[in-house]
C-alpha cells in the first residue's frame, strides 16, 4: 500500500512531507492535492491548524482531475469573514 503525507501552508506552499505530491491553492480555503506516483483513488485524512477552534476540512473528489487528485476545502472563517487556515496536515493511503 502506498502513502503520501505532508503539511502545507494556507497559501499552498508545501512545508514538509513525503515528496510524492503537489498542492495548488485554487482560492482562499480551497486546495487541490495531486499524488504523483499512483492512479489509485486514495483514502485521505486531513486536519487543519488555525487560531480558531471552528476549523474543519471537507475532502472532495469529482473525478474530473483524475483518481489521484482530491480537493480540500476549509470550512471556517476568520473574524473578518475570510477563509483562513494556517496549516493543513494530510495523509493519503492508496
Amino acid at each position: 500500500m502506498g502513502q503520501a503525507f505532508g503539511i502545507f501552508a494556507g497559501d499552498g506552499t508545501v512545508d514538509q512531507g513525503s515528496g510524492n505530491f503537489s498542492v495548488q491553492r485554487q482560492s482562499a480555503g480551497n486546495y487541490l492535492v495531486t499524488l504523483n506516483d499512483t492512479s489509485n483513488t486514495p483514502v485521505v485524512v486531513v486536519s487543519v491548524m488555525s487560531a480558531y477552534v471552528t476549523a474543519n476540512a471537507v475532502i472532495s473528489q469529482d473525478g474530473a482531475s483524475g483518481s489521484n487528485t482530491f480537493g480540500i476545502r476549509t470550512g471556517f472563517t476568520d473574524q473578518q469573514g475570510n477563509m483562513d487556515v494556517d496549516w493543513v496536515h494530510f495523509m493519503a493511503q492508496y
